[in-house]
């Protein structure tokens, strides 16, 4: 074999033996590198640069020890200069170890396109350790003239990457204009082709990670979970961000991390829409879809960014069942209501509190077992008694009978009434029919059957308002008499939705916790306040004493 030693080099380092004889005791390195895929096998490219190296190298008589192929952006994502590098810490070592004394490239573009300026930086950085850098197709020497030739070279050769440069990026720039995607693919996307050989996405061949992320951006979505919790799930799930080529050459991919999914998020790629600065800040459709809509992204975004830049939290149960009073019990002092929070202790046991919501008073701290026994206890007494509830059944009833008996016979006379209105329309028309050479008479037919048109549409909507369903009375009646009897029965025993419409009822404006121990008045409701009413009554109508006969003395 012709190469003595081999090294192995991170990234994408291509190390063999060539087949050449020993000839000086100086040990060369030959350096290939190419820019491009078709670079490999076409113009300057692999084979071509190692026969004109080896060519070189034989003509110097120098012994070849070591030969590195670079072909960065022909079969990695990484970038130039990390490969260089890498190649440039190799030289370094193996001349620690006095292995090598000449680098061999083809052209001295191949060791930079970066100018003069950065390209004498390298050089001098080889000089530095003792290593010559020369090129096996451009004749350089130490002379004046052969620094002029450099420093003509390396300018000409930053000029051509420049202009390459600015052809590529102006071809995709408008590619990206009309919705095209020239750029490596991001997580979930594939690059591929259209019908017109134009560069576009599209979904990633394993389905499952394609789910996986339409299912995170439609829950994240929902605007119900934060980002850490979406990011957390998909990480259980196994969801993965885009595939990485590794120093050592290995393909690796790590699972999504909560930064990579905030990108995603906000990244308009994933509504089918590009927005780069190739299209100077401007969101245009793509000509390939997305895992969401263009309208479900901006949904999205509207999740993301409400109030401020929180995400939205979890509905509050607005009706906790652990706080049935939250909000219907106020503060006696500033009459702000109640909030409820649970604590716990070491222990992890939980204790539940109603506090005052305004935050300057805070005088209000009580337990919710102190607060919710406090209000059955108020309701048993203003619960009225089985005396009561049966004197208001009969009042009710006999103001139910009476009503009922007048609206009935106001429905009747207005039934008469509209009867003899559509008699009265019927005549008209009839008079109209017989009248109709004489347009005078024609004429004030027409204004009298007006009048008594709107007179009978008048009648029949006052009708309507006063019409009555038979109802049994006494069944109603009786419903509500069992409600005002069991109130603080029904009230422990009922949903918390159920709780807050039956509390609602009896205390329209709320209680307090000094009006549930009676020390406070509590406005309480009219049905309450009628039954109330009917108490005094019947204290007053209470029976007279005997009128006795007096004796004479």
């Amino acid at each position: 074999m012709f190469y003595k030693n081999t090294y192995t080099l991170p990234c994408h380092y291509k190390a063999k033996e060539a087949n050449l004889a020993p000839m000086s005791p100086e040990q060369a390195v030959s350096i290939l590198r190419v820019s491009t895929r078709r670079q490999l096998d076409e113009g300057d490219g692999i084979e071509n640069q190692r026969r004109a190296n080896n060519d070189y190298i034989r003509r110097k008589n120098y012994t070849p020890v070591y030969e590195i192929v670079i072909a960065e952006s022909a079969s990695s994502e990484l970038k130039e200069r990390v490969d260089l590098e890498a190649a440039l810490t190799t030289i370094s070592s193996m001349r620690k170890q006095k292995k090598v004394d000449v680098v061999v490239l083809y052209k001295s573009d191949r060791l930079t396109r970066g100018g003069a300026g950065e390209y004498f930086t390298i050089k001098a950085l080889l000089v530095k350790q003792g290593i010559r850098v020369e090129f096996s197709t451009e004749q350089i020497d130490d002379s004046a003239s052969g620094e002029l030739l450099e420093h003509v070279l390396a300018g000409i050769s930053r000029f051509e990457n420049r202009q390459r440069t600015d052809r590529t990026i102006g071809t995709e720039k408008i590619l990206t204009q009309d919705g095209f995607w020239c750029r490596s693919a991001p997580t979930g996307f594939e690059n591929a082709r259209d019908e017109n050989d134009r560069p576009i996405l599209k979904p990633i061949s394993d389905t499952a990670q394609w789910e996986l992320l339409c299912y995170g951006l439609r829950k994240q979505m929902a605007g119900t979970h934060t980002i850490t919790q979406v990011t957390d799930e998909l990480r259980t799930k196994g969801f993965y961000s885009r595939k990485y080529r590794s120093k050592n050459g290995e393909i690796k991919r790590n699972l999504i991390s909560k930064a990579t999914w905030t990108k995603i998020c906000r990244s308009p790629l994933y509504g089918g829409m590009i927005c780069s600065k190739w299209t100077d800040g401007t969101i245009i459709r793509a000509k390939f879809d997305g895992p969401l809509t263009p309208e479900e992204w901006n949904h999205l975004q509207k999740a993301l960014s409400k109030n401020g830049k929180k995400l939205v939290k979890f509905p509050r149960m607005k009706l906790n069942p652990q706080f049935p009073l939250r909000r219907f019990l106020h503060c006696s002092h500033c009459g702000s209501p109640s909030t409820g929070y649970p604590s716990s202790n070491r222990h992890g046991t939980w204790y539940y509190y109603y506090g005052c919501s305004n935050k300057s008073c805070k005088k209000l701290l009580i337990t919710t077992k102190e607060g919710q026994r406090a209000f059955i206890e108020y309701l048993k007494t203003v619960t009225p008694s089985p005396e009561l509830l049966a004197l208001f059944r009969e009042v009710v009833l006999e103001k139910w009978d009476e009503k009922y008996k007048a609206l009935t016979c106001d429905s009747a006379e207005t039934n008469r009434k509209l009867q003899k209105l559509k008699k009265d329309k019927q005549a008209l028309i009839e008079l109209m029919k017989q009248s109709h050479d004489n347009l005078e008479l024609v004429t004030e037919l027409r204004k009298d059957f007006e009048k008594v048109s709107n007179e009978y549409t008048l009648a029949a909507m006052e009708r309507n308002t006063k019409e009555t369903e038979e109802i049994n009375a006494e069944k109603v009646i009786d419903h509500c008499i069992g409600f005002l009897a069991n109130s603080y029965k029904l009230w422990e025993m009922s949903s918390v939705e159920d709780q807050y419409r039956l509390q609602s009822l009896i205390f329209p404006e709320g209680v307090t916790y000094e009006g549930l121990l009676g020390k406070q008045t509590l406005k309480i409701s009219l049905v309450y306040e009628a039954i109330r009413e009917l108490e005094g009554v019947e204290n007053v109508l209470a029976a007279p004493r005997r009128i006795e006969l007096r004796l004479q003395e």
